[in-house]
């Protein structure tokens, strides 16, 4: 699916689409490195509660705490 959507841009080509990839990092290394993934093959609604709950644990005490340094 994401490659036809990209093929669909003006002025893109295979090849291009090839060289690009082939300079990114794999999807599997970006997830395993990510602290937070976002499924949206569920659709947007699905998508944005994701990401609300992941604003709200950002937003927890607990988790500042974690990345300063400084306890809850």
């Amino acid at each position: 699916m994401q490659r036809e959507r990209v093929l669909a841009r003006p002025g893109m080509t295979p090849e291009r689409l090839d060289a690009i990839l082939a300079q990114q990092m794999a999807d599997a290394e970006k997830r395993a490195r990510a602290h937070y993934v976002v499924d949206t093959s569920r659709g947007l609604e699905a998508a944005r509660a994701q990401v609300a709950e992941i604003i709200a644990a950002l937003r927890h005490p607990q988790f500042k705490s974690a990345r300063d340094g400084s306890p809850a």
